[in-house]
């Protein structure tokens, strides 16, 4: 009997360990605003990505970055607004 209680326990315990948090929950969390911020930016720009008035100006980062990120973006298309897909149709 003793063998069993120990061998529940271990069980018990490597249960509890294993279903702890997500740890990819804050990148998807980071992700998902990160997507936010540049949809907005490009609405707000009308789709306007360099430039003094565009959105990487906006957003505080480089052109080349801004259209990096797009392209990352790129593979999770169906989460972008249509109106903002038909500003950009050669990049999203």
């Amino acid at each position: 009997m003793a063998v069993d209680a120990v061998v529940n326990k271990k069980r018990a315990a490597r249960k509890a360990f294993s279903s702890g948090p997500d740890i990819n929950a804050g990148a998807e969390v980071y992700e998902r605003k990160q997507r936010e911020e540049i949809i907005q930016a490009l609405t707000a720009c009308k789709g306007r990505v360099g430039g003094t008035d565009g959105a990487a100006i906006r957003l505080g980062i480089s052109r080349t970055t801004l259209i990096y990120r797009m392209e990352d973006l790129e593979s999770t298309r169906s989460c972008i607004p249509e109106t903002v897909s038909a500003l950009l149709p050669g990049i999203l």
